[in-house]
């Protein structure tokens, strides 16, 4: 096994389900880069306002100058644009909120990827247990139908069909095992970790107030209306005045008619006042007005959406739990029946195809207890994701 696979089961095994060891470490580290790379783009927007020093070189000859060579550092520097600096510092932060908060959005998919494939995977399995106490049964159907047509008592029709049935069953099983194989090599995509090392989280009800306070697509509703909002308040300071300050600081050399002078403290200051005039001013403006009310609106839709998701999960979740309350009161009735079956199996009068396929039968239905308990947990794993969580 390989060195880190092995360290990363061991540290499962004596610490629990720890969402960080789950992952490659290769996801982990892009996991990493990903943040660290967002903020660095905040902290290059929200400097962006701050403009460089130029150094520049130049050397020149003409019909007037013989040379002329200059060296100078220089800069231009705006001082005030009306609110348009402390905007594109609350744009850079906005926009580095939003993309962290669908970072994690990100990143949490890939656990919500895991422990979803880890449920599917197991609730195969259940189903390919009651497919193996289902084909026993069709087998004694098909023994039990044999017997009946080779007294007499029924045609070639019904052992065709049992034996069409059993054959029916086999197919079931082998696109269950088909199916686990899958779910397994997409499980494998995300995690060294193989399914029966990995601990499920036990997911529970969350409240309604809860779901709708933490939840991740009201935030990033709310931080992408943020931005819009930030967009187009930079936007409007883009055609205000603008002050800026310039100047340079250089050496200077110039050669004319054989005389050469020298300006070793070269410099200049300026002060300059600016304002485009642009006639797509008031479009350019209208539109980024328009896609924060877009967001806006967006954020109520986004809301309605999120609570009928909440109604949607706690019903099916209901449901599930009533007909797992269905279920057992069948096991105590099948459980009734299989006594006394076995009961009549002894004195004589039930055979022992019966008493074996209704034993079969109540696993079956036992085994479907479990099955909708994976279901339940399924259901509540999208609320559990769908949220912000510490």
């Amino acid at each position: 096994m390989d060195p880190t696979v092995f360290a990363m089961i061991f540290l499962l095994s004596t610490l629990g389900a720890n969402e960080l060891s789950l992952l490659y470490p290769h996801k982990e580290r892009i996991k990493i880069q990903n943040e660290e790379e967002i903020e660095a783009t905040a902290k290059s927007q929200k400097n962006d306002w701050i403009s460089p020093l130029n150094l520049s070189l130049s050397s020149t000859k003409s019909s007037n100058i013989d040379l002329s060579q200059k060296a100078v550092i220089s800069f231009s520097q705006d001082i005030y644009r009306f609110g348009g600096i402390k905007y594109q510092i609350s744009y850079a932060k906005a926009n580095k909120r939003y993309r962290l908060t669908n970072l994690k959005v990100e990143n949490e998919s890939y656990y919500q990827s895991i422990y979803s494939t880890v449920l599917e995977i197991r609730k195969l399995k259940l189903q390919l247990k009651q497919a193996k106490y289902q084909l026993k049964n069709k087998e004694l159907e098909i023994r039990i139908q044999k017997e009946k047509y080779k007294s007499g008592t029924v045609d070639i029709v019904l052992l065709n069909q049992a034996i069409m049935d059993k054959n029916t069953q086999l197919q079931t099983m082998i696109n269950l095992q088909n199916s686990m194989v899958k779910y397994q090599q997409e499980l494998s995509k995300i995690t060294p970790i193989a399914q029966s090392k990995i601990i499920l989280p036990r997911f529970k009800v969350i409240s309604k107030g809860k779901f709708i306070k933490d939840n991740y697509a009201l935030k990033l509703s709310k931080l992408q209306q943020n931005l819009k909002k930030s967009q187009l308040n930079l936007t409007k300071s883009n055609y205000y005045p603008k002050i800026a300050v310039s100047g340079e600081v250089g050496y200077q050399k110039t050669e004319n008619y054989g005389t050469t002078q020298y300006k070793d403290n070269y410099h200049s200051v300026g002060v300059s006042i600016s304002m485009p005039i642009d006639l797509n001013r008031d479009a350019t403006i209208e539109a980024k007005k328009l896609a924060y009310m877009i967001e806006r609106s967006n954020e109520m839709d986004t809301k309605i959406n999120q609570e009928a998701l909440y109604t949607q999960i706690m019903q099916t979740v209901e449901n599930y739990q009533s007909y797992q309350g269905i279920i057992k009161e069948n096991l105590k009735l099948y459980q009734e029946i299989l006594q006394s079956t076995q009961k009549g199996f002894k004195v004589g009068y039930k055979s022992g195809f019966d008493y074996k396929i209704m034993q079969n039968t109540y696993r079956v239905n036992k085994l479907e207890i479990a099955l909708y308990a994976i279901y339940i947990q399924q259901e509540l794993l999208k609320l559990h994701y769908a949220i912000e969580r510490g």
